[in-house]
């Protein structure tokens, strides 16, 4: 005679069915992040009143961002490199490590910045115009990202529907310093 067959606890089942449906969602995350390119561009622009070398030097000197960035904890591994060239690691309030670097220092001019997060999610550069306008220096950054991840793309999609937020909030504060700074 057979034994009868046991069957797990309803528990287990349970978590079972949780594990699925977790399991399901990533993979439709996956699949959607698939469908989506790679690259991302974002762009803004800000009048800041305040004279053009004065912004570049603000924007210029990453080891005192923390003090006008409410967004960065901690700036380390600061290296100077030849010319104005240099590179560090920001840590974000919300624990993002991101490692950058100065590709392109065009003085008064230009910066352009790469970006690295540290664990390989996305990567891409920043490259910051500065103009001179008559009430001041007309900042643009232009942002072209990466994301190879199919996951992480399909969640930055899904949870990030404003690719040019962290931009304007950059923006904001390097206005706000230079302006304060100049009164």
């Amino acid at each position: 005679m057979a034994e009868p067959k046991k069957r797990s606890s309803p528990v287990v089942r349970g978590l079972a069915a949780v594990m699925t449906v977790i399991a399901l969602a990533c993979g439709g995350v996956a699949v959607y992040g698939l469908t989506l390119d790679e690259t991302h561009r974002a762009a803004e622009s800000t009048l800041i009143r305040a004279k053009v070398g004065d912004v570049f030097a603000r924007q210029l000197d990453v080891q005192k961002h923390k003090q006008w960035r409410t967004d960065v904890s901690e700036i380390r591994d600061f290296k100077a490199e030849e010319g104005d060239k240099a590179s560090w690691v920001e840590v974000w309030n919300d624990g993002t490590e991101m490692r950058l670097w100065f590709v392109e220092v065009v003085k008064d001019r230009t910066l352009k910045v790469r970006t690295e997060h540290t664990r390989g999610v996305f990567y891409g550069t920043w490259t910051f115009t500065f103009e001179e306008a008559d009430e001041g220096t007309q900042v643009t950054i232009n942002e072209e990202g990466r994301i190879p991840n199919a996951f992480f793309r399909g969640m930055n999609k899904l949870v990030n529907r404003d690719q040019a937020a962290t931009i304007r909030g950059h923006l904001a504060a390097l206005k706000a310093a230079c302006e304060k700074a100049g009164k």
